[in-house]
């Protein structure tokens, strides 16, 4: 009977035992992947100055803001729900709640903010048109008694259902006259004036498709027993004539101008109010609260 000797080599012996090792069921467990978020959501926009229309609401995409007086940059902070998610604004990188500038040129300023989640699926787009009004309007502060430049001047603007446009907007004495307000002449204004030491002047309903300069008198602080706030004109009407029976027309509300010749309202009638802090008791006037 014959006999068979195998022989093995290291080699296979080798590579019988790297077989061995691999067999079985001793399989490593793969490292878990970590779970990105799909959160990319604005949880806030706001800027640096002027009001951002409407007010931020999540379901809101495009805002707008107005500015009337001169601006050449501003902020725009945005605030995202999840801080690992990308911000760009305008195509350039930004920090989730840090000021990023945007220079403003005249006209429209459209700046995009766009937001991709970590998981890189899911995107937020949202923009902001920033509109800076050309300046139109020359303003005025002039002393109500002598007709001076008011020191410290300073300046509020609101809109005719007297929604806050600007405010703090200084108006030194050498710039009396010049150009300060950007206004819409679509539009109508309530302006305020006010001294470092003077009373409060308002030119209501400014109509710039009208006027261009606007001239607001502030009465002085030392006037203090006199009238302290100017006259708020109540009603300006119109007649005819001026007999105990003449019919007297109003002029429509939120109208501070009519066109009109001489003969058509030979009369007008104007009720203003204000207020003193003089009582006057059996003709004899004494300081005092009113």
């Amino acid at each position: 009977m014959r006999k068979s000797i195998l022989f093995l080599t290291s080699a296979a012996v080798s590579l019988m035992l790297a077989f061995s090792a691999c067999s079985g069921d001793d399989k490593e467990t793969p490292p878990d992947r970590p779970i990105l978020s799909s959160e990319a959501g604005i949880a806030n926009i706001a800027i640096s100055h002027g009001e951002l229309t409407p007010a931020f609401r999540d379901d809101v995409r495009n805002y707008g803001a107005s500015f009337h007086t001169e601006v050449s940059a501003f902020s725009v902070i945005v605030r995202l729900k999840d801080e690992k998610a990308r911000l760009t604004i305008n195509g350039n990188s930004a920090g989730s709640g840090q000021t990023f500038p945007v220079a403003l040129s005249e006209g429209r300023n459209v700046i995009n903010i766009a937001v991709i989640a970590e998981d890189g699926k899911n995107s937020n787009v949202a923009s902001v048109t920033a509109s800076v009004m050309k300046l139109n309007t020359k303003v005025y502060v002039l002393d109500g008694i002598g007709g001076a430049p008011v020191e410290g001047a300073m300046i509020t603007l609101k809109d005719a259902s007297n929604r806050l446009l600007a405010s703090n907007i200084p108006l030194p004495a050498n710039k009396q006259g010049t150009a300060l307000l950007g206004l819409d002449p679509n539009q109508k204004y309530h302006i305020y004036a006010k001294g470092s030491n003077s009373s409060e002047a308002c030119f209501a309903y400014f109509d710039p498709s009208k006027e261009t300069t606007a001239a607001l008198y502030c009465l002085p602080g030392w006037s203090a027993p006199y009238v302290r706030e100017a006259p708020v004109i109540e009603r300006i009407s119109f007649a005819d004539n001026g007999g105990t029976a003449a019919t007297w027309k109003d002029m429509p509300s939120g109208e501070n101008q009519i066109t009109a010749s001489h003969l058509e309202i030979p009369f007008v009638r104007i009720t203003a109010i204000s207020k003193n802090p003089i009582i006057y008791e059996s003709g004899v006037g004494t300081a005092g609260p009113q």
